[in-house]
């Protein structure tokens, strides 16, 4: 775009080389807000995508811990704790599915 704009203010330019300078400036600098848009969106997911990582690094802890501890939990613990895993189970008489919970 700065080459354009001295290329403009260098010389006795016809009205038509100046509207299509003009037009290219536009197309340009609509391109510029697209790409900055686009950055931003990308800098969004990229910091979605570290808090998902940290949430699931916790998360890995926080199972091995439970892992552990497990035989320490009450009967009535164990229970809410698999009430907050799983979605449904289902029996087809074959079969037994277990759908985990996936938030």
């Amino acid at each position: 775009m700065d080459n354009l704009v001295q290329t403009v203010a260098a010389g006795n330019l016809g009205p038509a080389f100046v509207q299509r300078v003009n037009v290219r400036i536009n197309e340009l600098d609509k391109e510029l807000n697209e790409l900055s848009k686009e950055r931003d969106q990308l800098r969004r997911e990229e910091e979605c995508m570290a808090d998902r990582e940290l949430q699931v690094d916790t998360l890995a802890a926080m199972l091995s811990s439970l892992k552990d501890n497990f035989d320490v939990l009450s009967v009535h613990e164990k229970r809410t704790l698999i009430r907050l895993l799983v979605k449904k189970i289902v029996w087809d008489r074959e079969d037994l599915h277990i759908f985990m919970d996936g938030g």
